[in-house]
This record gives C-alpha cells, sequence and structure tokens, in this order.
C-alpha cells in the first residue's frame, strides 16, 4: 500500500512540476511587476527619501515610468503593464504629488474615506436600504459631519430632539 502511494506522489509532483511549466513566463514578469510597484512605493515614500517638492517627486517618478516603457518596448506584455502604470500616475497626478510641498500634510485621505465607508454601512445596517436613504441624507445635509451617538438610547435621544419642521426646512 505505501509504495502505490509513494508512485502516484511521485506522478502527482511530475504532474504539477509540468504544469508549471506553462506559467513560468507569466510569474517570472508578474514578479518583475511587483518588483516596479514595490519601486514606486519606495520612490513615492517621504520616510525612506530626502525631504523633497511635489515636483522634484513627481519628476522622478515619471522619469522611472519612462524608463520602463523603453526598457521593455520589445515585451509586449511587460509593455503594457509599464504603460498602464503611466496612464494611472497621469490620472491621478493632480492630487498625488502637492503634499509633499506641506510636511504636516497626509499623503493620503484614508482616515476620512473609512468615515464615508463607515456611514454608508451604518446605513445599510439601520435602514436596509443603499440608495434612497443614502440620497435622502446628502440631499438633507452633511450629516457624516455630525459626531454620530455612541449607542442607540444616546441615538434615540439626539434624534428626538430634532424638529422635524426644522429638519425639513434644513
Amino acid at each position: 500500500m505505501g509504495k502505490r502511494n509513494n508512485i502516484q506522489s511521485i506522478r502527482l509532483q511530475h504532474g504539477l512540476s509540468e504544469a508549471l511549466k506553462c506559467f513560468t513566463d507569466d510569474y517570472d514578469q508578474l514578479s518583475e511587476v511587483a518588483g516596479w510597484l514595490i519601486h514606486i512605493s519606495t520612490l513615492l515614500d517621504p520616510d525612506e527619501n530626502p525631504s523633497r517638492t511635489g515636483d522634484e517627486v513627481e519628476n522622478e517618478l515619471v522619469e522611472y515610468l519612462d524608463q520602463l516603457l523603453e526598457q521593455n518596448k520589445d515585451n509586449p506584455t511587460l509593455f503594457i503593464f509599464a504603460s498602464k502604470i503611466r496612464k494611472t500616475t497621469r490620472n491621478y497626478a493632480s492630487g498625488l504629488f502637492h503634499t509633499y510641498d506641506l510636511p504636516a500634510l497626509p499623503r493620503t485621505n484614508n482616515d476620512r474615506e473609512s468615515e464615508f465607508r463607515g456611514l454608508n454601512q451604518r446605513l445599510l445596517r439601520t435602514t436596509g436600504q443603499k440608495g434612497a436613504t443614502k440620497r435622502m441624507i446628502q440631499c438633507s445635509g452633511a450629516w457624516e459631519l455630525i459626531p454620530r451617538p455612541g449607542n442607540l438610547e444616546e441615538t434615540i435621544s439626539a434624534f428626538s430632539s430634532v424638529d422635524m419642521e426644522v429638519f425639513r426646512e434644513e
């Protein structure tokens, strides 16, 4: 019984090795692209580099992306990846580099985006609706900026104190 299992294991190993050979080129290319992204991340990281202006960071990144395009012009797959990264960078450039000019300004607005995601989750959890309630709240004012009550009793108390006529006018 053990010898039979061993032969099956060897066959399985051989079959998997042959199957993986089909993906070696794709894996190698994707690994190279992953390396590019790591390099870009390091290039953009203010803690990994000396203090630079937004223009300097943008120029370094554009130079690197241009270099990738030039190096990979004979490899269609890698050229497509490099082109896509370059295009995406151009699309976001207007909001990407100005943060380097103001040291105290955070580079992303992830915390703010988390607040909006939290609002959407609370709306869905409390109303069971995605669209109509969200549109009503967006039309009614900037509710997401108001600190939310900590529990159900505080929520009931907060909503009970709002005059419906004032709410409608608002």
